[in-house]
C-alpha cells in the first residue's frame, strides 16, 4: 500500500474521530440548569430526577415494596457512583456529568464499531457521516449495547491473537449480560440480535461458545450481587413496561406519520441494499452472522424508535441503517440505477423534513446511504455530492449554533468542588422536600412525578411506581392500595410543572379513583411555588 495514502487515511480517521468527539460533546454536555443565586439548579426535575429516585429504594430497610426501575440499572448506578465518589450530599451534579460522559463515549463507540467496506472515498464519507450521526442517534442507554456490538465485530476478525480473542470473548458475554439490566429495551435488543448471531456462529465454530458461557456467568454473578439484578426483578420490570407501553404512543398526526414513514423507508432501503448486494455477490455466507445481527437489530430499534414518535426517539432508529449501508457489498449493488433514483428521492425527502424538524441526522443518514452508490465521477454523482454537502452544512451549522452557548457549559466548573444537592434543586423542590421531611412521611408519594424530591429527602417511594405516571389505569387499584398501606402523613398532590400533565392528561384524570381516595383521606392542602401538598 502506498505509504502516503496510508498516512492520509490515518489522518482523516483521526480528524473524523475528533469531529465525533466534538459533536458528541456538543450534544451531551450542555447543562439543563437554571441559575439560582449563582448556583446551578436542575431545571427538569422529571427527567433529571429519574437519575436519583430509584437509588433511594435500594437497601432501604423501610421500603415495603420492590420499586420498578423503569429503564434499568442506568436509573441508579451513576447516582450510586456519584454518591460514592463525591458523597451522598453533593452527588447530584457529578452524577449528571457521568451521564453526559457515557453519552459522549457511546457516540465514539458507534464511530469505532464497524469497519467501512468499499474504496477509500466511501470509507471517508462513511466515517464523516457516522461521526456526526452518533451525537444524536445514540446515548448513555446504548453504551453497553455498543460495547457488545464492537466486541462482536472484533471477534469476526480472524487476525486476533489468542489472548486478545479470549479477552474479547469474555467482554462480549459480560457486557451483553450487564447491558440486559442496564437498559431493558437496549439489552433485549442486544441479546436477541447478537445472541442469535452468536448461536449461529457457535454451531460451526466452538470459539463462540465462550461468549455464551460468559454471558450466562455474568447473569449468575449479577443475580448474586443484588436482588435488583434477579431474573424475577427483570421479568417484573419488563412485563410492566410491555403492559403500559401503549399509553406513551402519540395520537396519529402528520408529524408522526412523516417521521415513521421516513424511519421505515431508511431501514427497508438499508436492509434491501445489504441483503441484495451480498446475495448478488454470493458473499452472504461469509457475512451470515453479521446479516442476522444487523437485521434483528434494525427491526428492534425501529420498534424502539417508533413506539413514541418524536424526533428524539426517531433518531434511535437511524444508526443501524448507517452500519448496514457501510457493510454492504459495494461491488454488487443490485438494480443500480432504480435504487439510485429511490435513494436520491429519499435523500431529497430527508433534506426537506430535516430542515422542517431542524435535524441534521435525517438528511445525513439518507446521504450516507446514497453515497454508497458512488462509483464513477459523472456529473450526476457530483451534483449529488454537492447537494448532500450543502444541505449537510446548513443543518449542521444550525444544530451546532443551538449548542454553542458557552454559558451552557459553565456548570462543568462546579465539578471541582460540587455544590450540595439542596443547592442543586430549585426553590420549589426544596420547599416540597422540606415539607415532607417536616411531616416525617417515611416514603414519598409524588403525583408531580419529580424524582428530585426522592433524592433530596433520601426516602423511597410508597409504591412500586416511583413515578405514578408510569402506571396505567390497570394499576390504579394497586396505587390506591400502596398509598393505603404506607399511610404517609403528607403527599405531593399536584403541580403546575409539565410532568403533572404529560401529553395533556393531568394525574387526577389519569387516576380518578385514586384522586377520590386522596381527597377523602388527605383533606388539608398547602400550596407554594406551584406545588400542592395534601395532609392526612
Amino acid at each position: 500500500m502506498n505509504p502516503a495514502r496510508t498516512t492520509t487515511n490515518r489522518l482523516f480517521a483521526a480528524c473524523a474521530l475528533l469531529l465525533a468527539a466534538f459533536n458528541a460533546f456538543l450534544q451531551n454536555f450542555p447543562g439543563n440548569f437554571s441559575l439560582n443565586g449563582g448556583l446551578f439548579a436542575f431545571s427538569d426535575p422529571f427527567h433529571q430526577g429519574e437519575h436519583f429516585a430509584f437509588a433511594q429504594s435500594l437497601g432501604n430497610s423501610t421500603q415495603a415494596v420492590d420499586a420498578l426501575s423503569i429503564h434499568g440499572a442506568l436509573d441508579f448506578i451513576p447516582s450510586l457512583i456519584g454518591a460514592q465518589l463525591w458523597g451522598s450530599d453533593h452527588h447530584f451534579i457529578p452524577s449528571y456529568a457521568i451521564y453526559a460522559l457515557l453519552g459522549t463515549l457511546a457516540a465514539l463507540l458507534l464511530f469505532l464499531v464497524p469497519g467501512a467496506a468499499g474504496d477509500a472515498a466511501r470509507r471517508r464519507a462513511s466515517l464523516f457521516a457516522l461521526a456526526l450521526i452518533g451525537g444524536l442517534a445514540v446515548g448513555y442507554r446504548d453504551f453497553f449495547l455498543l460495547i457488545s456490538l464492537g466486541a462482536f465485530y472484533g471477534l469476526l476478525t480472524a487476525e486476533l491473537r489468542p489472548g486478545w480473542r479470549t479477552a474479547l470473548q469474555l467482554l462480549f458475554g459480560l457486557s451483553t449480560a450487564f447491558g440486559l439490566y442496564w437498559s431493558f429495551d437496549r439489552g433485549i435488543a442486544a441479546v436477541v440480535s447478537l445472541g442469535t448471531a452468536t448461536l449461529y456462529l457457535a454451531w460451526t465454530d466452538r470459539r463462540f461458545v465462550l461468549p455464551l458461557l460468559s454471558f450466562a456467568a455474568g447473569l449468575v454473578i449479577l443475580a448474586c450481587l443484588h436482588d435488583v439484578f434477579s431474573p424475577r426483578a427483570f421479568i417484573e420490570n419488563v412485563m410492566v413496561l410491555v403492559q403500559t407501553s401503549a399509553q406513551w404512543r402519540y395520537n396519529p398526526s402528520e408529524k408522526t406519520a412523516t417521521l415513521t414513514a421516513f424511519a421505515l423507508f431508511i431501514n427497508l432501503l438499508a436492509l434491501g441494499l445489504f441483503w441484495g448486494s451480498h446475495l448478488k455477490g454470493r458473499t452472504l455466507r461469509l457475512h451470515a452472522a453479521e446479516a442476522i445481527a444487523l437485521t434483528l437489530l434494525a427491526i428492534l430499534f425501529l420498534k424502539i424508535g417508533t413506539n413514541r414518535v418524536d424526533l428524539q426517539h426517531i433518531h434511535s432508529a437511524l444508526w443501524v441503517p448507517g452500519i448496514l449501508a457501510m457493510r454492504m457489498n459495494h461491488r454488487s449493488i443490485p438494480l443500480h440505477t432504480p435504487l439510485l433514483c429511490v435513494s436520491f428521492l429519499g435523500f431529497v425527502f430527508a433534506v426537506q423534513i430535516g430542515v422542517e424538524f431542524r435535524s441534521y441526522c435525517l438528511p445525513l443518514i439518507a446521504g450516507l446511504i446514497l453515497y454508497q452508490f458512488d462509483a464513477q465521477r459523472t456529473a450526476i454523482r457530483r451534483l449529488i455530492k454537492l447537494t448532500f454537502l450543502f444541505a449537510l452544512l446548513l443543518v449542521l451549522f444550525s444544530a451546532w449554533k443551538r449548542n454553542s452557548d458557552l454559558e451552557s457549559y459553565a456548570w462543568l466548573q462546579s465539578l471541582r468542588a460540587p455544590q450540595s444537592n439542596w443547592q442543586s434543586a430549585e426553590p420549589a423542590m426544596q420547599w416540597v422536600a422540606s415539607e415532607l421531611l417536616r411531616n416525617k412521611v417515611g416514603c414519598v408519594f409524588d403525583l408531580s412525578n419529580n424524582g428530585i424530591i426522592n433524592g433530596l429527602t433520601r426516602l423511597p417511594a410508597c409504591s412500586r411506581f416511583i413515578y405514578p405516571v408510569y402506571a396505567s389505569a390497570a394499576y390504579e387499584d394497586e396505587l390506591i392500595q400502596s398509598l393505603a398501606n404506607a399511610r404517609p402523613a403528607a403527599l405531593v398532590y399536584s403541580s403546575t410543572f409539565w410532568s403533572y400533565r404529560i401529553d395533556g392528561r393531568p394525574m387526577n384524570e389519569r387516576f380518578p379513583a385514586l384522586d377520590r381516595f386522596i381527597l377523602q383521606n388527605y383533606p388539608q392542602q398547602t400550596c407554594e411555588h406551584g406545588y400542592c401538598i395534601r395532609y392526612r
